[in-house]
């Protein structure tokens, strides 16, 4: 772990995923990742990540919003991922799942107390936006990149991790697909290890954004 860090941190070859891209080849999530996107779709793999040795230059620690060079109206073809991790603790729709009882009856009812997933997604839903709760990274695929790849998303709004941020930004490059990437403020996974409990549903805290990346979700959603 510590020299794939060192790998990071140098940016070997312009690539600064390396813990996350050789830890994955052991697990279920990187072989999906592989079968499904970098072997079938070579070219585009390749592409992707020249796109992303580019990208990654212009992106500091600190940054709150990730550009992936998009409008910034979100509207029809756009899809707007939020983590499981943003709902309460005590979620009635439980919480490592893809499910919202507010946005599955589509009614125009008061989201639950603290929950970001309620908030957002129904305005994103009145955009005209596809709403995603992701969970674990092998659905990620399989819900999110795969449709990519056949053309039904041309934009997305995620909020993310700052450790996963640049880690989804890669397929999203590789997929096409721009838009923004929204980092937690709090509550988010630090390294590998939080990012593989969380993957399993094991996420006892709870994400937000910060004050500044609200309001302009805000006016992206015209709030």
């Amino acid at each position: 772990m510590r020299l794939l860090s060192c790998l990071d941190r140098c940016a070997l070859l312009g690539f600064d995923l390396w813990e996350f891209s050789l830890s994955s080849f052991f697990r279920r999530y990187g072989w999906v990742f592989l079968f499904r996107i970098v072997f079938k779709h070579p070219l585009r793999t390749f592409s992707g990540l020249l796109k992303y040795t580019r990208w990654r230059r212009g992106v500091r620690d600190h940054d709150e919003v990730l550009r992936l060079g998009a409008s910034s109206e979100v509207g029809k073809g756009w899809l707007v991922g939020l983590g499981f991790c943003m709902k309460p603790l005590d979620c009635p729709s439980g919480r490592f799942n893809h499910d919202c009882a507010l946005l599955s009856s589509g009614e125009a009812k008061e989201p639950c107390i603290g929950c970001r997933i309620g908030e957002v997604g129904m305005r994103a839903l009145k955009c005209g936006a596809d709403v995603y709760i992701m969970t674990s990274s092998e659905d990620v695929v399989y819900h999110m990149f795969v449709p990519m790849l056949e053309g039904r998303y041309r934009n997305v709004l995620l909020f993310l991790c700052p450790y996963t941020s640049k880690v989804m930004a890669l397929p999203l490059l590789i997929c096409g697909v721009g838009g923004m990437i929204v980092r937690y403020c709090s509550g988010y996974c630090k390294d590998y290890r939080d990012f593989l409990r969380a993957d399993r549903g094991e996420k006892p805290e709870q994400t937000d954004i910060s004050p500044s990346s609200e309001e302009m979700v805000e006016r992206w959603l015209g709030g």
